[in-house]
C-alpha cells in the first residue's frame, strides 16, 4: 500500500482515538489536495479516503451522542446513525474481494480492501453499541430498569465483534471500543450489586471501571497521566486541556454516581475504616454527597428519621456489613431480615422497624411501582412514615413525628428525586441530553 495512504490512515486514526476530529478533517482534505492523481482505478484507496472522512463526521456525531437526540416524527433519518449505514452501505461492494493474489499491485489493493472490510466491521460494532445506548434511555422511561438486559447486551456485543478489526493501522479503534464497552458493562453490573447490596462485587466493578476510565482518558491525551481520577471519584483536569467529550462526561457521571451510591449503601462500612473527620474529608469530595443532601433536608423540613431499609427475605447474598466470606451463610428471622443500612441521625431507630414492615407488608403490590410513594400514619406513635421503593428490594423512609400539610409536595418532591437519582433513572435519561 501506498506510504501515503499509510500515513494517512494511521493519523487519522490517531486523531480519532483522540477526539480531535477537526484535525481528522483537515488532514483528509490536505491529503485530497496532494494525491489528485488518484486515478479512477483506485478505487479502493477513493473509497478508503470517502470511508475515512465518512467516519470523522459519524464519530464526531457518536462522541457528542448526537444519535440520541430527539427525533422529528415521519423525518428523515440525516444523523449518526444514516452516516454509519451509508459507510456500511459503500464497504459491502469490497466484501467479496479475494484475500491474496500474486502481483505486486494486485497485492496492495488486497491490503486495502483487508483493511476496508475491518472498517465495515468497525462500523457494524458502533451500530449495535448504538443500539445499547439507546436501549438504556428507554429503561429511564419505565418504572423497572432491567439492568443485566442490557449488560448482556454489551457483553454480547464485545464478544462478537472482538478481534474482527484487528489491524495494525486501525488498532487504536479497536482497543477504544474494548475499553467503551468493559467500562460500560463493569458499571452497569457495579448497578446490578448494589441494588443487591453486594459490597465486594460492588468494589471490584468500581475499581475495573476507574481503572479502563483512565486508561481511556489518559490514552486520548485528555487528562495527563499524572493526574487520573483523585483517589476514587473526580476528575483532575488542567484548565489547558481541551474539554471531554460528552460521551466521556457521561461515563465520568455515571462512574460519580455509582460511587456515591456505594458510599452511601456501605456508610457503615466505609466509616469504620478511618477517622470520622477523614471520613467526611472523603464524602465530601463525592460528586454526589447524599448523606449531607438528606441531613439537609430533614434539618429544614423538621424530619425526625431517614433510613434506608433492605428487604433481606430473598437476598442470599447481601453485604451490607461489608465482605462476607462465601461459605459462610446466616440464617435471620423476624426483624433481622430489615436491616437498616443507612439512617439520619446516625442512631439506628429499630424500634421504628416493626411499623415500616407492617406497611411494607400491607402495601406491598402499590410499592411494586417505583415512582409510587406511600404515606402512612402511626396514630399510637403519632408519627408520619414515607415510603418509596429505590429498586429491587431497597427502600427509603422518612418519618415525621410533627407533620403540616403545606410540607407535602417538597417531602414528595426530595423522596421521588432521591430514588430516581439512585436507581440511575436520571442519568440514562440524561443521554438524550448529550449527557447533560
Amino acid at each position: 500500500m501506498n506510504a501515503a495512504v499509510v500515513s494517512l490512515v494511521e493519523n487519522v486514526v490517531k486523531l480519532l482515538h483522540n477526539f480531535s476530529f477537526d484535525a481528522a478533517k483537515e488532514a483528509l482534505d490536505d491529503f485530497r489536495v496532494s494525491s489528485v492523481s488518484l486515478a479512477p482505478a483506485d478505487d479502493a484507496v477513493l473509497s478508503l479516503v470517502q470511508c475515512l472522512s465518512l467516519l470523522t463526521s459519524a464519530e464526531k456525531g457518536y462522541a457528542s451522542l448526537a444519535f440520541l437526540g430527539p427525533k422529528g416524527f415521519l423525518r428523515k433519518e440525516t444523523g449518526t446513525r444514516s452516516v454509519y449505514n451509508l459507510i456500511r452501505a459503500d464497504l459491502l461492494k469490497f466484501s467479496g474481494e479475494p484475500i491474496a493474489l500474486a502481483m505486486p499491485e494486485v497485492h496492495d489493493r488486497t491490503v486495502v480492501c483487508h483493511l476496508l472490510r475491518q472498517l465495515y466491521a468497525f462500523v457494524s460494532a458502533r451500530i449495535s453499541l448504538m443500539n445499547c445506548y439507546e436501549k438504556l434511555t428507554s429503561f429511564s422511561t419505565v418504572r423497572a430498569i432491567n439492568v443485566e438486559e442490557i449488560a448482556g447486551m454489551v457483553e454480547h456485543c464485545l464478544q462478537h465483534y472482538a478481534g474482527m478489526f484487528h489491524h495494525p493501522l486501525i488498532g487504536p479503534l479497536q482497543m477504544a471500543f474494548t475499553v467503551e464497552c468493559e467500562m460500560l458493562l463493569y458499571l452497569l453490573k457495579c448497578q446490578d450489586h448494589l441494588s443487591t447490596v453486594r459490597f465486594t462485587p460492588s468494589l471490584a466493578a468500581l475499581r475495573e471501571a476507574q481503572y479502563r476510565l483512565n486508561g481511556w482518558t489518559s490514552e486520548a491525551g485528555l487528562v495527563s497521566p499524572s493526574s487520573p481520577i483523585v483517589s476514587w471519584f473526580t476528575f483532575k483536569q488542567s484548565p489547558k486541556q481541551r474539554s471531554l467529550p460528552a460521551l466521556l462526561v457521561w461515563f465520568q457521571q455515571f462512574y460519580g454516581l455509582l460511587i456515591s451510591k456505594f458510599a452511601l449503601y456501605f456508610y457503615d462500612v466505609l466509616s469504620r475504616q478511618t477517622s470520622h473527620k477523614e471520613f467526611q474529608s472523603y464524602m465530601a469530595k463525592l460528586p454526589f454527597n447524599y448523606p449531607l443532601k438528606i441531613a439537609s433536608f430533614c434539618r429544614r423540613y423538621d424530619a425526625s428519621n431517614f433510613f434506608v431499609v433492605v428487604d433481606a427475605t430473598e437476598l442470599r447474598h447481601g453485604e451490607w456489613n461489608g465482605y462476607k466470606v462465601p461459605s459462610f451463610e446466616q440464617t435471620t428471622t423476624g426483624l433481622e431480615n430489615f436491616p437498616i443500612i443507612y439512617s439520619y441521625p446516625l442512631e439506628r431507630p429499630t424500634y421504628l422497624l416493626p411499623s415500616v414492615v407492617m406497611i411494607l407488608a400491607e402495601n406491598f403490590e402499590r410499592l411494586e411501582i417505583q415512582d409510587r410513594i406511600w404515606s402512612s400514619q402511626d396514630p399510637k406513635k403519632e408519627m408520619t412514615f414515607f415510603i418509596a421503593r429505590i429498586e429491587k428490594s431497597m427502600f427509603a423512609v422518612l418519618v415525621f413525628k410533627q407533620l403540616r400539610s403545606e410540607k407535602r409536595p417538597f417531602i414528595v418532591q426530595f423522596v421521588n428525586e432521591l430514588c430516581c437519582e439512585l436507581r440511575c433513572a436520571r442519568l440514562f435519561q440524561s443521554l438524550k441530553s448529550g449527557g447533560k
